[in-house]
């Protein structure tokens, strides 16, 4: 990494950042929930999750604790995921001719691959 003499010692002079004890806490717990929802969490549940346990954040307090946490929620339900469970179902199944599909609505359902596979 390139950096300059004088920016080395303006950064080793700067005094530490102190957190509260109540910051500490919030950063442990959130990183504890990341975990337990197996990096599943987005801002939005994570906030939900901290305020029901007493925490006093917003959604935007939540997205910038998890940004310095480095904390980022894979995505849960991949294309590939949805359609190999549609083709698992309908050879189980083997449901009749004009059968009528509803679904949420969301990104794997909307994927090129998924209207190819229900057409098909």
């Amino acid at each position: 990494m390139k950096l300059s003499k004088s920016a080395f010692y303006a950064w080793k002079a700067r005094p530490a950042k102190l957190i509260t004890a109540k910051e500490l806490q919030l950063y442990r717990r959130t990183k504890e929930l990341f975990n337990a929802s197996r990096q599943s969490l987005g801002s939005r549940e994570m906030a939900k999750k901290l305020r029901s346990e007493g925490f006093e954040v917003t959604r935007y307090r939540t997205m910038k604790v998890m940004a310095k946490l480095k904390l980022q929620a894979k995505q849960r339900m991949a294309t590939s995921l949805i359609s190999r469970a549609m083709i698992m179902a309908y050879n189980l199944r083997k449901p009749p001719q004009g059968l009528v599909l509803h679904s949420d609505r969301g990104a794997q359902y909307t994927s090129k691959p998924y209207p190819k596979l229900m057409a098909g």
